[in-house]
């Protein structure tokens, strides 16, 4: 069986339609993670209709995730997730994602992040980049292209 095509996109701009899981990871370049449940995906999200969403795809695709409404939240955990990789909304209550993604380096964290943003621009593109994001991902996007960044940013942890 194959996934349906995922948007995940603001708060209720798109529902999210997935269709009965694999039996086995699926890894949208058409192979199969072996360990990908060997891998912890921390999402710090605020939207809520977004966070279960992302979620859902990446424990679909094999790993396993630990959801975080904010950048405190996460913070306060983090010795205890050891999260292979950080999937971040860069515009969050309190602690930006990019602020976070300074305090993490700060301690000696070198998580890679995928930054997500439903404010696209030049400016927030350049800001991921020079805080060190792996991956930036502008709303609404397909879920294929977070697994594919997801896995590839945990290829090196």
């Amino acid at each position: 069986m194959n996934l349906l095509p995922i948007f995940v996109a603001a708060s209720g701009a798109h529902d999210v339609h997935i269709a009965t899981p694999q039996p086995k990871p699926f890894i949208p370049s058409g192979g199969f993670m072996k360990d990908a449940r060997t891998k912890t995906v921390a999402i710090v999200e605020d939207d809520p209709s977004v966070r279960p969403a992302l979620e859902r795809i990446l424990t679909l695709a094999g790993f396993h995730v630990e959801g975080f409404d904010t950048a405190e939240e996460y913070l306060a955990a983090v010795s205890r997730v050891r999260a292979d990789c950080l999937v971040c909304d860069v515009y969050l209550p309190g602690l930006s994602g990019f602020a976070l993604r300074r305090e993490l380096v700060r301690a000696g964290s070198m998580v890679p992040v995928i930054f997500i943003t439903a404010h696209d621009s030049a400016e927030v593109r350049a800001e991921a980049l020079a805080v060190g994001a792996k991956t930036y991902l502008p709303k609404p996007f397909e879920g294929s292209a977070l697994v594919r960044a997801t896995c590839e940013a945990t290829r090196s942890t």
